[in-house]
This record gives C-alpha cells, structure tokens and sequence, in this order.
C-alpha cells in the first residue's frame, strides 16, 4: 500500500443536499490521486427554514438528516475510508438549534461535524474549483451559489478574497415570493408567471444586496484574465455538465420565460436535464444569476458540475484532518 495515500471520506452538509465523497488523497502533493465514491440526498433544510415560525429544525427534518447520514456512512463504509469529517453550512448557520444538531450527528455517528462560516465555505469551494478545473488557482475567482447563500472567492498570492451574502436557490425565491405578496408557507409555492416588471423589481433589490463587494474583488471579477468558475445552484435550465455561459445568455433566458406559468416554463428550449428541474425555481434562479452577474460586470461564467458540493475543498485542506 502507498503510505503517501489516505482514504478520506467527507460529507457537505448542505441547505438543499447532503453530499459525500469517497476519495485517495496524495499527502505529499495533496491532490486527489483517485475518486472512489461521490452520492447525494436532497435535503431541503433552507427552505424548511424560511418556513418555521421559530427558525429551527423540527424533529422530522432533524430525523430525516440523521437517517440520510447513516445511509451515507454505510455506503462509505464500503471504501474502508481512514478518516471522515463533515461541514455543515448556511442552513445550520440560520437555525436555532442548528449547533444542536450538529452535535448530534457528531456524537451519533462519531463524526467531526462542524458548522462552517461563509468565508471558510468560500475557501472549500475555491479548492474545489481550483481542482475540478485544473487552472492555474491564481488565474481564477470562484461564484458557489448555495440554497441560502453565495460566496465568491479568489485568491492572491498567500491570501484569500471572500464577499459572500444571504442570497441563495431558496432565499431569492422566497424573495420573490414576498415582493409578490403571495402564500409564503407552502414549500412549493411559485413565483410564476412573473412579469417583467417584477423581474426587474427583483433584480435591483438583487443588485443593491451585493453592492458592498470590495474594490479588491470587483477588480479580480472584472479583469478579463480571470476565469469565473461557477459551482452549485446555477440556473439549471443554462446547464449541461460542464458549460460557459453569459450575461447575454441568462438574460434572454429570462426574457423568454416572462409571463409562463409552471405548466409552461419548461418547454422553452428544453435542456437533457429538464426532466430533473423544478419549474416553481426556474426563473428565481435565473434572475439571481443575473443580478449578481450584472452587479459585478461579469460576462461569462465557466459552469463546473460538482455533485459532491464542497467536499473536494474538504478533501484537499489539511486542518480538517489534523488529529
């Protein structure tokens, strides 16, 4: 067996998905020498939030997180994997009883869980991006959109640039939701049909949330030598697995939808995943693409599928593995 090599798995506790990933890790270069297992479970803590009078978990979301973890562990039991960790993010950030769950699923399954901050959620998904991609980390900044959260990070020379904000898959559609004046307590409520005007209402409370971003980062987003790695909740109707695609792009695909109810938003241009696509989330997530694009001047973003979340920065960052 190679000593440099460990079996790591780690696990992206996430405000829509749980994500694993089983994988070889060279501890000399610490790179991922082999992927063994990734899966994942929907899990829609974020928006199981936005609809708690008291912002907690209930026992039957708290249940459900710990049945699906068991059944993660038991199939990452299979790869014999030398160490585990898991990160827990935004939703468990928001929720009252979040550290309590955390703590159970820790002493549950004698798993290290932690509940991350948003800047180190932006480094993990900056080495997952960095990784994925196989580009220079220098030449890149990294746009990881969340259920309830984003965080674009870059880095320069030995330092880490991270803005984040609370705008996210579920967030910006409950968003829309609200500025519509309609029923908020049902999980699947639709913002649609919505009309231009309230496409752009959406869009300038959008754009005036993330004009805080610092001159430092705006200038990395803007510089035309950096590439703009997108991960996580991106429009999934723009999306292949692996694909570029521009403010141009999102706009007319929102303009293409204006006014199209659930029944119908799907049928325009129809991508090989529409089947998997909820359509009561397809334009929020549209817009929210595009308000943070247009906010920050960015033309193009270079989409990387990255089912397992998170977990390859996981794999990849030493002080989760210290013993």
């Amino acid at each position: 067996m190679n000593q440099h090599l460990a079996t790591r798995a780690a696990f992206d506790i996430g405000s829509g998905k749980i994500k694993l990933q089983v994988a070889e890790v060279n501890l000399e270069t610490n790179q991922i020498e082999r992927v063994l297992f990734s899966d994942g479970t929907m899990v829609t803590l974020r928006q199981e939030l936005l609809h708690s009078d008291d912002s907690t978990f209930s026992a039957a979301t708290e249940n459900k997180v710990l049945d699906v973890m068991s059944g993660l562990l038991q199939k990452a039991a299979r790869y014999h994997p030398q160490a585990a960790v898991a990160v827990a993010t935004e939703s468990f950030r928001v929720a009252k009883n979040g550290a309590c769950l955390a703590k159970k699923i820790a002493t549950t399954f004698n798993l290290p869980t932690s509940i991350i901050c948003q800047e180190q959620e932006g480094i993990l998904g900056f080495l997952s991006a960095a990784s994925l991609s196989e580009k220079d980390p220098r030449a890149i900044a990294c746009l990881d959109i969340g259920g309830g959260s984003f965080q674009v990070s870059a880095q320069m020379a030995d330092r880490y640039h991270i803005y984040h904000g609370n705008l996210g898959k579920a967030t910006t559609k409950h968003l829309i939701l609200t500025m519509q004046g309609k029923e908020l307590k049902r999980q699947r409520a639709s913002p649609n049909p919505m009309s231009e005007n309230e496409v752009d209402a959406a869009l300038q409370h959008i754009q005036s949330k993330v004009r805080a971003i610092p001159d430092a980062m705006l200038n990395i987003l803007q510089d035309r030598r950096t590439t703009v790695i997108g991960i996580g909740a991106h429009p999934q109707v723009l999306l292949t697995k692996d694909v570029i695609y521009s403010q141009e792009d999102v706009r007319n695909a929102i303009s293409s939808r204006l006014n199209l109810g659930d029944d119908c938003i799907l049928t325009v241009d129809p991508s090989p995943n529409t089947h998997k696509i909820s359509p009561v989330h397809v334009l929020s997530d549209l817009v929210l693409a595009y308000g943070l694009m247009s906010s920050w001047g960015i033309d193009r973003i270079h989409y990387i599928a990255t089912p397992a979340g998170i977990t390859t920065g996981l794999l990849l960052s030493p002080k989760y593995w210290q013993k």
